[in-house]
């Protein structure tokens, strides 16, 4: 995907699978146009009477202008659309997705280095998860390497098969993790590797959105989320005040802690 304001070409997000969720997503909500004279062979009907495309290799056109994508970047530096964002609960799933995204793809690449294939199921995605409702990427970056440093290690006992070391990983991730967070480990953090640039999409979601650079990589959503979660309650409250204010002078004092993200 072309960056043209920064002059860069990034993938459109950091897991192959999860660009073809982005592409449907959009091509359904008829923001995206498919170029048929350049994809016309990549498009099915199935039994259903179901348009299928084939993501990867289909050509698309954007159904707004450069003029109005622009705009919308702009617009979505604003305090006020930020707040709206925030309590859209489609762009936390979506900010989920992205720092799921990241793992599993980094994940995927140490594995392969050390010849091994952990199963990508129902069971270590929930983990992950779990793991990035208490630490950032940059955390589960230290933790997956370690994880599948260990996996490798594992695999030099007697008896013990590749196989074996692969499915080790996803345990090693919750044994690290737990260490980690009960203190018996330091709490580190990893640098992004080149390997594993930022993405386009992860650009737009936290850079722009939050206004903190590679904000998705280093903070945990609850970081990033919190100070407008925390501006919301107190306009609520504010508003609620003024309704029930008849004629009656308070005197209220209200301490509030902001997280820094």
């Amino acid at each position: 995907m072309a960056y043209p304001e920064l002059g860069l070409s990034l993938s459109l997000s950091p897991f192959s699978r999860l660009d073809e969720e982005i592409l449907q997503h959009l091509f359904n909500r008829n923001l995206l146009i498919l170029a048929p004279e350049n994809s016309y062979e990549y498009v099915t009907i199935n039994e259903e009477k179901e348009l299928e495309i084939d993501f990867y290799q289909a050509i698309f056109e954007f159904a707004y202008s450069i003029e109005n994508l622009t705009e919308i970047l702009i617009n979505a530096k604003s305090k006020k659309n930020t707040s709206a964002l925030v309590a859209d609960s489609q762009f936390k799933s979506w900010c989920e997705k992205l720092q799921l995204g990241e793992c599993l793809s980094y994940l995927i690449t140490r594995s392969r280095l050390n010849y091994l294939a952990p199963p990508i199921g129902e069971k270590l995605i929930s983990i992950l998860r779990s793991c990035l409702a208490e630490c950032s990427v940059s955390t589960m970056h230290y933790i997956i390497w370690k994880s599948v440093e260990n996996a490798a290690a594992y695999v030099q006992k007697p008896g013990i098969t590749r196989k074996h070391a692969s499915n080790s990983v996803s345990g090693n991730i919750e044994r690290v993790f737990n260490k980690i967070y009960s203190g018996s480990w330091s709490h580190n953090k990893s640098f992004r590797d080149a390997s594993h640039p930022q993405s386009a999409m992860a650009k737009i979601f936290f850079d722009y959105v939050f206004a903190v650079d590679d904000g998705g990589f280093h903070h945990t959503l609850d970081e990033l989320f919190s100070p407008y979660r925390s501006q919301k309650t107190l306009e609520q409250v504010s508003y609620a005040t003024l309704g029930d204010a008849r004629g009656t002078n308070y005197s209220v004092t209200i301490a509030l802690e902001v997280k820094q993200s």
